[in-house]
């Protein structure tokens, strides 16, 4: 039995955002310029959203992570996420 997932996907967001880090095929670190739910449209009020490809042989993990999160409940929802 062949236990291999092959997965593709194809998303279009639009928003604001900067990219804060880039290395390619290990790190793409950005903010995602929308402010948190019911804060004012400022930058210290902005997500941070990392993605991780961590190599193990031919396969990788991804992580992916979400930092800023306004309330105990935001961070555990990114935790799940």
């Amino acid at each position: 039995m062949d236990d291999r997932l092959t997965a593709r996907a194809s998303i279009t967001v639009e928003g604001r955002g900067t990219i804060g880090k880039l290395r390619q095929n290990h790190v793409l670190s950005f903010t995602h310029d929308i402010p948190l739910p019911g804060l004012p449209d400022t930058p210290d009020n902005y997500h941070t959203v990392t993605i991780e490809w961590i190599p193990e042989g031919p396969r990788a993990n991804v992580a992916l992570t979400q930092e800023n999160n306004a309330t105990p409940e935001g961070r555990d929802l990114s935790a799940r996420s």
